[in-house]
């Protein structure tokens, strides 16, 4: 199923880098390639994680698609997402995202693509590369 992960990923980060919008029936086949090995956490974790990640997406007015993307990490994959390890690509990711951004003179004004950012250190992670 990796292999359907992959796909199914690089589909998602072209459509969002493209249009910013994460269609819904895209995270269906990244559900099913997912729940096949499938390492959630404690549930009292994934509902305080759940619920602090909808509270903030809410608030900050991010992409309900990159929020629904998330979610679904977190559910089928929530170990290695709250890794450290994760959080630091992701970070990483996304400097490097806003420097391209700022170097092609688009500013930080307007919408940034996020799908990249989630679904690169998560692949990187899932498919042994980065040691998980």
């Amino acid at each position: 199923m990796p292999v359907l992960t992959l796909l199914t990923s690089i589909y998602i980060c072209i459509v969002d880098v493209r249009s910013h919008r994460i269609p819904n029936w895209s995270l269906l086949p990244l559900a099913l390639s997912l729940a096949v090995d499938s390492s959630a956490p404690s549930f009292k974790m994934l509902t305080l994680t759940l619920t602090v990640l909808w509270s903030v997406g809410l608030l900050f007015g991010v992409g309900m698609g990159d929020i629904k993307l998330l979610s679904l990490l977190l559910l089928l994959q929530g170990s290695q997402i709250l890794d450290f390890r994760y959080l630091l690509n992701a970070c990483l990711v996304a400097s490097v995202t806003i420097f391209f951004k700022l170097l092609m003179g688009s500013g930080l004004r307007g919408e940034v693509a996020l799908a990249p950012t989630i679904l690169i250190p998560f692949l990187l992670g899932y498919l042994g590369y980065l040691g998980f």
